[in-house]
Parts: structure tokens; C-alpha cells; sequence
């Protein structure tokens, strides 16, 4: 890797690690520091450096001493100590004693406190006020913001979990609900969330649910909060470039706790808007949070607790819709609008049973299907009803659930001497949700059981006044179960139907669960020698996943699942033409009405049912879930010192060695295909080249002891970064940066290494690589012929394969089961963000710091996955093959011939070979099959040509015309998909960002920022793992774009504001009772505003090419007569008189509900692609404010009364999802923002009453 001057990273990080490890000449071990660092000057008030000064730093809560000297350059630092506040205490033989008191610590932070000292006698001491919050950072690059105290517990949100207040923050991006949140642009397995140093992210999930926290960090239970948003030291410079620290609440030397009640109440919210829409009452809501906490001395300045139990209470419901067939289409009869000229907008109805019983087909309604179609059709007595379309209708209700939550937190804390601190940190949280069926009236409710803990456990020792060593460990898991009341007997048929696309499936299958343990130590030295302060340490890692599952990759339930349809082999699909139904949009209703009629008449298309192996006995079993075992280890060393030039300029440099070892499946029975095997029989590295066989066909051998890819040994991370407080006699400069140190500008570069998910890993090994499973099926076209089967006839056994588990396994055994291979580039690198700032700080006032600075970043080598198998046609001569083929469609409908695209012998026709050899004669039904003929219309060459590439009626025969095998695809064995992963995502982010700070003074503390920014990436996706195809392999640059973390503009404020009324404020009166009344009144809030998230346009049409994972390659669109720029100036929320909302104008959506091709159309020329298209979202707005009323009922305790207004102004804030020009519903909004996963808002305005007692 090189930088943009052409420098070797490598060589930079190893020159800085040198310098940093000469500093000093001890080494020892360190990682994720949540502790931070006290320094400062000795002179006397000449500016004269005092060496040999005695220096205590006191911790104020717990009365301990950090005790150190000044060097020979008067400097002293005490490193390695908990955030709190302290006290610096310094006397020198011939100077007056001096007490520096409230110096505010945070998390990992570092606080300058220079010290001047008076002629006097030791005996004389003088006190100064240090301020509390250190606003001005002076000593280190590292852009970060802390929340705390009374921040935590007093500003309005709508959860009592402290991770929800970092929205507050600049560069945090929340597209969607909090949860879909990340920092700067990054994707999410770039954050790092730590509570005491341990982290507690979901550590399986994390690439997908990044900003999250299994073990969650209640606000009673927290100190504060730390982030840091670029240029993290290289002590912090693994497992992230994003560290968000929490740090729980210890115990001091004076009695504290308090008791609280949070309540929520339906009667108190206004509505959400789409439940008043659709005349529904307001969301069911009963939120009760409670709970007491108590922190104290066991033994006075030694021994120390904090308990805190929290409590939740939650019945709820939220409003869903589900989409239910028409009473009139349970019987058959199917509607559609007519498209044919003279005819456009009329109403045709077709019966599908009398035409099925006129062309010989089964024209009875299957029984199970009627049955459950009855069921689900009694549940319209109990809902909203309203027509979706002539086809469906919709039914709305509110879903109830009822979710139950225990958090119990402990710390201890203990200086074992005067040299050695300890403490200790156990935190238990208990969750038990369970929800609605699907459908009212069936059974198989939603739920999860989870018991959730952390560990964490940490010594302090002062070797010696300049060398301070800090040891941790932690453990943190959850075991958590799925649907743990859906069970194998909730199926009493024995099968799973799955319902058409266009219908809501009311089956819930099991799921099972999981657990995935993270094991951390570290281990911190740092020591000042001089005007240096090095410190080195190292970090271990271990993540240990177990996963039990019935349906791991769904492929295939342990209670099989029937699927039905007509494929274009079936004797049915004659019977879809456009002379029996006349004027039908072949594109859109046609596959319809083939849907509609297969599914009620039982036509099975595919059985599917898997068993897995017994991990001990390694043999199959029936209704067994699957056992995944995973293993994932990273440790890291890092050197690093921090080196004050001069009292007003510091230099931090320093290196990181990070290494993250690949997967390893710890109960033996993952298979792999190999690099290799992805190529298969066309051999490494020869795609696009049909008939170059130089592969071999893919095989599934057992992992065993190899490793999953090459080791990462190549990654050492630089980081270089300088505070300088400027000091001039100038008088212009001194108006522009002040007098004493009010300005710093700082600067920094530096890398960091992320990890991502366990899943990815372990999916990625595991599966769906067969040979942990059996994968059991029929198949239309490969065990039966199409349309022989139906439900009514029974379902013969399932074709197992492979039969034993044994390898090596065939993928050819799995060709067209649904199956294709994942594999790891054997060269797969760890991922890292190359992250740069310039910041100017200014004091502006005594208590107020305004900076700003520019921040940008690059993620290179991310994770991605993507199918291997491009459908290709341009080398194969097909493109050619499609264009004559358009053509003899054109001159058959010219002469009146009918919709048919075969060589006639017409005037200007040609032979089509390809499709001859594909359809087994010359003069097929399939060449007037609507389908191909609509795939001909729309210019879908990548379709088409995909179809013919993955049947297993064509293929072969395809072959046996003498066709290379890898005609179409590289593996043509794995025409499910072929995935591989490699590093190839990419992100960058560059911003302005402006933000003040303001300290609690004069009865206001305050915070507001604003931010501009720029978030790019190739791989656009909030919250999916790593998978994304590319518009094409030719060109990966075409899928780049628009991050989904691109929010354009925001604009953040939150404030704590005392009213100036009773004693001790401006207005005061004599009167106890009249203060006690009009004192203690305080007003809180938190203001967000950020302009609209990024949406896709999408078509949906393959015109260039095509894959079996289709429905994951990001689709095309082309503008007519309109610019990018104009198209999004003219968006806006329209909201209509029967309820409907758009986002689109009126004159950019056609007639029939879709997009207006004058404006916005498909891409229809075969071989080319259209445009890849972002546009941004409507604003989001909200205001959450509350009024609070504190009333004193002795000297050190108080009882205090909210009244919470969260979105106070009832702001509807629309959200906007990819739009397909083709859906009937283009430009249309169905949701506002609403969060049910974290914060359990329904929507609206919530009126949220709080009661405390503190002392």
C-alpha cells in the first residue's frame, strides 16, 4: 500500500514504531485504553522550570493519590488513571503549596495542567478552581467528543440507553432508525463499542448491526461516554477506526443512588401518520422503566461499590400490513386492467379454472391451500380492510408484543495499596419478548430469550513515580434463543407452503439460536522519561460463535417447504397467452395469473427440505438444526510516544502491528470448494472466455486444519499526528488566537484496522457449501417434469444428496438444487480506514470552545461478497443471437404471424441456433412463449440469456449440440450462484465539521454542531452483511456512488438549561416556600435536523447481463429530457386527499402507477446499461424537549419531575426506499420514521413523565 506521494505505508509505520520504541528502553503489553492521562509544567512565575516538584494527582471521589515528580524539564505526567474529577496537588521547597481542584477527566483523554508556582513557605497553600470540563484538547491529534454526567441522565431521548445519545454527536449519520447509524461514512465494521475496555457489540452480527450493543449501557449505570471519530492513536488502532467508549459509574467515599420511574402511556402520543391514514386508533403503548441505584464506601478511601437495578416494561403493539388474496381470486377469478390499444384501462376478468378445465389442466382448488386461504380470509373480521389492487387486498392491525427487560449492574473497586488499583465490573441483563402471529388467527408468535453478561476486570500498578502498568480482562456473550415457541409440530401437514410474492406468507418456521462468547486481554505500559511519555502494549482477542440452526442458509428447512409455479416447460404455461387473456401486460400480470393459478391448485414446482449432520457422531439426522462451531483470534502490538516539544507544541507518533487470523470451524464438519473450485472446469482467472476449459469440475472436501485463506502478516498501521497552543507577542495574531493558550491547532493521520462480523466469516466457510447438510429435494425439470406434480397427489420422499457424509462431494451433484459454492481469494487482506484531520480549536469565551476542522477518510480493502457467475453475453456471439431474434419477432407481427420469434422462413428472418439448440426443434411453442417474447420487448438479453444458462431443460441440451459447457457462466456447475470474497469495497468521506462546546456555567451547558459532508462507496448497503454483486465484473466502477451514510447537511444541539429563579439564582425571594415553588425549574433538549438519506432508482431490467442472484445486483435506469440535478429539485412530499403520500410530482408517474417513461424509463437496448441513479430523501426533523422541576428535601437529596416531550412538535418524518420505475407504486411513501427495535417509538409524538429521587 502507498500513500498518494508514493511513499511505502509500510516503511513510514516501521520508522515511526522504531522512534517510538527508542524513547524508551522497557517494553512490556495494551489495547483498548479507556484510561487517560493528567501532565503539566512546574515553573515559577518568572516561567522558570521547577524540577523535582512533588506532584499528587487526587482522585476527588475516592481521596487516591497518583504521586509523581517533575523532570529536569519540570514536566510530570500521571498516565493510566480512570476518567473522574481530580485534583493536582504540587509543592517545591521555597514555593507556596498549590491546589489545582475539579479537573474533569474523560475516557482515554488527555488534560494539560500547567502549574505556576508563587515564592513562599511550603506551608502556605493556594487553592484554584480548575474549571471542571477540560474544553480545549492540547496534547493529542485525536478528534473525539465526550457526553457525561448530567448529560447522560438528564437530556431528553427516547430511550434509557446512553449508545442512542451519540446521534447528538457530529459525524454520526442516521439514515434511517438510531440503530442504522454509523460515524463518518464508514461501514459498520469499522465502530468499536467498548464498555470498561471490553467490547460489546453484537460480535456476530457486527457488519450488519455495527452500531449496536448486546450489552446494552443504561443511563443510570454510566459515567460517561467517550467517542473517538478519526485519527484514534495506534494504541486504539485495532478492531476499529471508529472507539466509542462507556465506562460504568463506580462508587466514592460519600453515599450516592437514587430511584427512578419512566412512563409512557398510549393516551398520552399523538398518532402516527399512517395509522390515522388508515382511521386506526393509536399504537398500543405501556412503558414502564424503573428502577434504584446505590454507590458508597465499604471501607473508607479503599473499598468501593455501585449497584444499580434497572427495570422494563413493555406491552406494545405496532401497525403492520399484510397483503391477502381477494375473496373473488381465492376462487379463481382473475382481473386485470387491459393495455391494448382501444381498449386501455378496461377491466378484464379471466376464470382460471374454467380455462384450465377447457385446455385439460386440473380446475379444482387445492384443499390444504383453500383451507388455509379460509383461515387467513377470517381475519379480515378483525382488521382494516382496504384494495390494493384487482388481485389483493390489504389488511392492517396492530401487532401486539410483549417485551420484558432486567439490568443489573456491579462494580468494585479497590486500592490494594498505594500503588495498586483494582476494580471490577459484572453486568447481567435479562430480555424475554414475545410478539404476534404473522396473521391473526394463526399460531407460531415471534420471540427471543436472551441473558446477557459482561466481565470486566482490571489492575492499576505504579512501578514507579514514572512507569504505570494497567492489565485487563473481559468476557462478554449472550446467549440468545429465536421464536423458541414456534416448534416442529406447528406444521401438522409435515410442509411449509410458501405462498406467491405478491401474497403474505402466515408461516413463521423455527429458527434457533446463538451465542457468540468474546474473551479480551490487554495489557498498557506507559512511562516518562523527559518530555517524552512512550507507552507500549499489546492486545489478544478470542470470539468463539455457536450457532444452532434449522434453516441456516435457507436453502432448506428441517420441515420442508413446498414452492409452486409453471415453468416455461410446463404444459400450463400455453395456457398464459394473450388470446386467452386478451390486452394483459405480459410483463407484469401475465406472471401473475401463472402464480395465482399454480399456487391454488397445488402445481409444485420444488420441494425442499434439508438434514443436518450430528456434529459428534458425524452422520445425518432428521429434524436435527444445525451446529456451527467458529473460532476467530486477533491480537496486536503497538510503541507509541507522546512528545512534548515545547510547552505549547506536542508531537504524537507511533505504530501498530495488527494481526487477525482466518476462521476456524472448531467442531470439523465445514467443507470448501476451494479458490479454485469457483473457477471450476474453466479454469482460474477465464471469465468471459467460453469454450477456454483449462478448470476442473468442483468439489467439496472437509476444511479439516487448513486455514480459510492466507495469513495477514503485512499489517502494520502508522499514526502521526501535533497540538500546538500558539503563544505571540504579535498583536494582530493575538486577536485572531488570544492570550494563554485559548487555541490549538491540531492535525493527525493515521490507520486502523477493522473486523468484521463473525458472520460473514462463518457463513462464508460454512456455507452453503454442502456436506454439513444433506440438502433433500424434487425438482421441476430434474427429478419430474414440469407441472406433474401437484399437492393434491401427495409428495413422494426427498431426494437426498450426498446420501452419507462423506467427501469429497460433487457441486455437479447440486447443480440445479439451489446450491452453488463460497470460497474466500486466498489472498484476502484485513481491512483498514486511512483517516485524516485539521481542527482549530478557539476559546471564545471562558467557558465556551468553538473548532473547526476537516475530517476525511478512505476504507480500503473492505469485505465484499459477490457471485462469480455473470451470465455473459457478448463473447458468446448471443447479444447478436437476441438482436435477430427481436427482429423475426418484429417481421412475425408485422405479417400478422402472431407474437412468435423463429426463423418462418419470413422475408428478413434468420435462423436463431442458440435458441434451436436450447428448445430441441426448429419450431418449438417455446419461440411464442410470453415470457421470452416480453423478455424480447424490453430488451432483456441478460434475462434471458440467464434463463436458458441456469434450466436444466435448456442447458443440456445447449451442450449437447456441441456448445461449450461455459457458454454463458464461468461454472456453469453452480448455476445457484458462485461467491466469492475478496477485498474489494471501498469507501471515502470528507467534511466540514463546526462544533461548540459550552460547560455547565451560569446555569447553561450546551453543545451544537454542524456538519457537511461528502460519503462515497461501492458498495451501497445499510445493513447488509458484505453482499453485493456488481453491475458487472467488466466495469466495478460503475457501482460506484452514493454512501447510504451520505447525509449531505446536519445540524445537532442538545442543552441543559437552570431557569435563573430561587436561591442562589437572579431571581431569589425571602420566602422558603415561595423558592421552594419557583426554584429548581430547569429546561433540557436536543434538537436534530439533517437533510434526506440517499434512495436508489432501480429497473429491475437485465439488458446487459444477468446472474442467479440477480435480485442483488444493483439495476439501471435512463432519464429523458430531465437532469439528475432538475430530478431532484423537483421532489418533494405530496400528500393527497385520500390519505395517499408521494414523494415524486405528479408529471414523473404515469397513468398506470409507475414511472413515466417520457421521464424516467428502463434500459431497453440490449447490450447496454442505463445509469446508476442516487437521490436523496426528504429532511428529517425532531425536537425532543422537557421541563423539569427539582425540589431540594435536604441538603443532598432531591425529588425531580419531568415531563418529556420526544418529538415534540409531532414531526412526520417520511422515508424513502429504493424505487423501482416498474412498481405500480413508484414514487408513493408507505412509512414514517418509527423505531420498535431500540428506542419504542411508534411514531409521533411521545409525552414520556419522569420521577426521580437523587442523593
Amino acid at each position: 500500500m502507498r500513500t498518494d506521494l508514493g511513499i511505502s505505508v509500510k516503511w513510514i509505520a516501521a520508522v515511526l514504531l522504531v522512534i517510538a520504541a527508542s524513547s524508551a528502553k522497557a517494553i512490556t503489553v495494551g489495547q483498548v485504553v479507556t484510561s487517560g492521562k493528567i501532565s503539566g509544567t512546574v515553573t515559577d512565575v518568572r516561567g522558570d522550570v521547577v524540577p523535582g516538584a512533588e506532584v499528587a494527582v487526587i482522585n476527588s471521589a475516592t481521596n487516591f493519590e497518583y504521586k509523581t515528580t517533575s523532570n529536569t524539564d519540570g514536566f510530570f505526567a500521571v498516565t493510566a488513571i480512570p476518567a473522574g474529577v481530580y485534583a493536582v496537588r504540587v509543592n517545591a521547597p521555597g514555593f507556596k503549596q498549590i491546589l489545582v481542584r475539579d479537573i474533569k477527566l474523560d475516557v482515554s483523554a488527555a488534560v494539560t495542567v500547567n502549574v505556576k508556582l508563587e515564592v513562599g513557605e511550603v506551608t502556605e497553600l493556594v487553592t484554584i478552581e480548575g474549571g471542571g470540563e477540560v474544553l480545549l484538547n492540547k496534547s493529542s491529534q485525536t478528534v473525539s467528543s465526550t457526553i457525561t454526567g448530567r448529560q447522560i441522565t438528564e437530556l431528553p431521548f427516547v430511550s434509557r440507553d446512553a449508545l442512542d445519545l451519540l446521534l447528538t454527536l457530529p459525524g454520526t449519520a442516521t439514515p434511517g432508525t438510531p440503530r442504522s447509524s454509523s460515524v463518518n461514512g464508514l461501514p459498520k465494521g469499522a465502530l468499536d463499542i467498548t464498555m470498561d475496555g471490553i467490547n460489546v457489540q453484537d460480535n456476530y452480527l457486527r457488519s450488519s448491526d455495527g452500531f449496536f450493543t448486546i450489552v446494552r449501557p443504561r443511563i443510570d449505570s454510566i459515567e460517561e461516554v467517550s467517542v473517538t471519530t478519526s485519527n484514534p492513536g495506534a494504541d486504539s488502532a485495532g478492531d476499529g477506526a471508529v472507539k466509542i467508549k462507556f465506562v460504568t459509574k463506580g462508587g466514592t467515599n460519600e453515599w450516592h443512588g437514587g430511584g427512578w420511574w419512566y412512563h409512557r402511556n398510549t393516551a398520552l402520543n399523538s398518532n402516527y401518520f399512517f395509522n390515522n391514514q388508515a382511521r386506526l386508533p393509536r399504537q398500543v403503548i405501556l412503558l414502564n422503566q424503573f428502577g434504584g441505584k446505590l454507590g458508597g464506601p465499604i471501607l473508607r478511601d479503599r473499598f468501593f461499590f455501585f449497584f444499580s437495578q434497572d427495570e422494563f416494561r413493555l406491552p406494545q403493539s405496532s401497525f403492520v400490513r399484510r397483503n391477502i388474496i381477494k375473496p373473488e381470486a381465492r376462487r379463481g377469478l382473475f382481473s386485470y386492467v387491459r393495455t391494448d390499444a382501444g381498449h386501455q384501462g378496461e377491466v378484464n376478468t379471466v376464470d382460471l379454472m374454467t380455462l384450465a378445465g377447457m385446455n385439460g389442466l386440473p380446475s379444482t382448488i387445492d384443499s390444504p391451500i383453500a383451507n388455509v386461504l379460509e383461515q387467513i380470509d377470517q381475519s379480515r373480521s378483525t382488521t382494516s380492510v382496504r384494495s390494493l389492487d384487482l388481485l389483493r387486498d390489504e389488511i392492517g392491525f396492530n401487532s401486539r408484543t410483549y417485551d420484558r427487560r432486567s439490568f443489573s449492574t456491579l462494580r468494585l473497586d479497590l486500592n490494594i495499596s498505594n500503588n495498586h488499583h483494582w476494580e471490577g465490573v459484572y453486568h447481567y441483563q435479562y430480555f424475554n419478548n414475545f410478539g404476534s402471529p404473522i396473521i391473526p388467527g394463526f399460531s407460531q408468535p415471534s420471540g427471543q430469550i436472551s441473558n446477557r453478561y459482561l466481565l470486566s476486570t482490571a489492575l492499576r500498578s505504579t512501578l514507579a513515580a514514572n512507569k504505570v502498568n494497567e492489565f485487563r480482562f473481559g468476557v462478554q456473550g449472550a446467549p440468545v434463543a429465536f421464536n423458541p415457541k414456534v416448534g416442529l409440530g406447528d406444521f401438522p401437514s409435515g410442509f411449509i407452503l410458501n405462498f406467491p410474492s405478491f401474497l403474505t406468507s402466515p408461516f413463521r418456521a423455527p429458527i434457533g439460536g446463538r451465542n457468540t462468547p468474546f474473551y479480551q486481554w490487554s495489557d498498557n505500559f506507559t512511562w516518562t522519561k523527559g518530555t517524552h511519555n512512550p507507552n507500549f502494549g499489546m492486545n489478544f482477542s478470542l470470539i468463539r460463535s455457536k450457532v444452532v440452526d434449522y434453516d441456516p442458509f435457507g436453502l432448506g428447512n428441517s420441515i420442508p417447504d413446498i414452492s409452486f409455479g409453471i415453468l416455461p416447460t410446463d404444459p400450463a404455461d400455453q395456457m398464459f397467452n394473450t388470446t386467452n387473456f386478451p390486452g394483459v401486460s405480459t410483463a407484469n400480470e401475465l406472471p401473475r395469473a401463472r402464480s395465482l393459478y399454480a399456487f391454488l391448485v397445488g402445481r409444485v414446482t420444488s420441494v425442499t427440505g434439508s438434514v443436518y449432520v450430528n456434529d459428534k457422531t458425524k452422520r445425518y439426522e432428521q429434524f436435527l438444526p444445525l451446529v456451527q462451531k467458529t473460532e476467530h483470534v486477533e491480537y496486536g502490538f503497538y510503541a507509541q510516544d507522546s512528545w512534548r516539544v515545547t510547552q505549547e507544541f506536542t508531537l504524537n507518533y507511533g505504530a501498530r502491528w495488527e494481526y487477525q487470523g482466518a476462521p476456524k470451524n472448531t467442531n470439523n464438519i465445514y467443507s470448501t470448494p476451494g479458490y479454485e473450485g469457483l473457477w471450476g472446469i474453466s479454469g482460474n482467472g477465464n471469465i468471459f472466455r467460453p469454450g477456454v476449459l483449462e478448470g476442473k469440475p468442483t468439489v467439496y472436501n472437509l476444511v479439516g486444519d487448513q486455514s480459510a485463506y492466507e495469513r495477514d502478516l503485512d499489517n502494520l498501521a502508522p499514526s502521526i499526528g501535533f497540538a500546538w497552543s500558539p503563544e505571540t507577542n504579535n498583536w494582530l495574531l493575538r486577536k485572531i488566537v488570544g492570550t494563554g493558550g485559548k487555541t490549538v491547532l491540531r492535525g493527525g493521520y493515521s490507520i486502523s484496522y477493522t473486523r468484521e462480523g463473525l458472520t460473514i466469516l462463518n457463513d462464508f466457510m460454512i456455507g452453503p457449501n454442502p456436506g454439513p447438510y444433506a440438502f433433500g429435494q424434487h425438482i421441476a425439470d430434474v427429478d419430474f417434469p414440469a407441472g406433474s406434480l401437484l399437492l393434491r397427489t401427495g409428495i413422494p420422499p426427498l431426494v437426498r444428496v450426498p446420501q452419507e457424509y462423506q467427501f469429497p462431494i460433487a457441486q455437479a451433484d447440486f447443480q440445479y438444487r439451489g446450491i452453488g459454492p463460497n470460497a474466500f481469494v486466498p489472498t484476502l487482506r484485513t481491512p483498514y480506514v486511512q483517516q485524516w484531520s485539521l481542527s482549530f480549536q478557539r476559546e471564545i469565551a471562558r467557558d465556551t470552545v468553538l473548532e473547526f476542522r476537516y475530517v476525511g477518510n478512505h476504507g480500503v480493502k473492505l469485505f465484499r461478497q459477490f457471485d462469480l457467475n455473470e451470465v455473459n453475453i457478448f463473447e458468446n456471439g448471443f447479444l447478436q443471437e437476441f438482436l435477430n431474434a427481436q427482429n423475426n419477432l418484429r417481421i412475425s407481427r408485422q405479417l400478422n404471424r402472431g407474437a412468435n420469434f423463429s426463423n418462418q422462413g419470413l422475408a428478413g428472418q434468420v435462423r436463431l441456433p442458440i435458441f434451436e439448440a436450447a428448445f430441441g426443434n426448429p419450431r418449438a411453442p417455446l419461440f411464442r412463449n410470453t415470457t421470452f417474447v416480453s423478455q424480447l420487448d424490453t430488451g432483456e438479453a441478460g434475462r434471458l440469456a440467464q434463463t436458458l444458462a441456469f434450466s436444466a431443460a435448456f442447458y443440456p441440451r445447449l451442450v449437447a449440440a456441441g456448445y461449450p459447457r461455459n457458454f454463458f457462466v464461468v461454472n456453469p456447475e453452480s448455476v445457484a450462484g458462485n461467491y466469492i470474497l475478496d477485498n474489494g469495497a471501498a469507501s471515502s468521506y470528507n467534511a466540514l465539521q463546526i462544533e461548540l462546546r459550552r460547560r455547565m456555567s451560569k446555569g447553561l451547558l450546551a453543545q451544537a454542531n454542524y456538519v457537511f459532508s461528502k460519503s462515497l462507496t461501492n458498495f451501497s448497503a445499510v445493513d447488509s452483511v458484505v453482499y453485493q454483486n456488481y453491475i458487472t465484473i467488466r466495469n466495478p466502477d460503475v457501482n460506484k456512488g452514493l454512501s447510504p451514510f451520505d447525509i449531505t447537511h446536519a445540524f445537532k444541539a442538545s442543552w441543559i438549561y437552570e431557569l435563573p429563579f430561587g436561591p442562589g439564582h437572579r431571581w431569589s425571594t425571602g420566602s422558603g416556600v415561595v423558592n421552594k415553588l419557583i426554584g429548581g425549574w430547569e429546561s433540557h433538549g436536543i434538537v436534530r435536523f439533517q437533510s434526506g438519506a440517499p434512495f436508489r432508482l432501480t429497473s429491475g431490467r437485465l439488458t446487459f447481463n444477468g446472474s442467479a442472484t440477480a435480485a442483488f445486483t444493483p439495476t439501471t435506469v435512463v432519464l429523458k429530457g430531465v437532469t439528475h440535478d432538475q430530478l431532484q429539485k423537483m421532489l418533494k412530499i405530496r400528500k393527497m386527499l385520500d390519505g395517499r403520500v408521494f414523494y415524486f410530482p405528479e408529471q414523473l408517474i404515469a397513468a398506470d402507477g409507475r414511472a413515466n417513461p417520457k421521464f424516467i424509463d428502463s434500459p431497453t437496448t440490449p447490450g447496454e446499461l442505463g445509469a446508476f441513479f442516487f437521490l436523496h430523501g426528504p429532511a428529517f426533523y425532531r425536537t425532543d424537549l422537557s421541563l423539569v422541576k427539582k425540589t431540594a428535601v435536604t441538603e443532598r437529596a432531591n425529588i425531580e419531575f419531568r415531563a418529556e416531550l420526544l418529538n415534540a412538535f409531532n414531526n412526520i418524518n417520511f422515508l424513502i426506499g429504493n424505487q423501482s420505475v416498474n412498481s405500480t407504486d413508484f414514487g408513493r411513501v408507505f412509512d414514517a420514521y418509527r423505531d420498535f427495535g431500540t428506542t419504542n417509538d411508534p411514531g409521533g409524538r411521545i409525552v414520556q413523565f419522569v420521577f426521580r429521587v437523587n442523593f
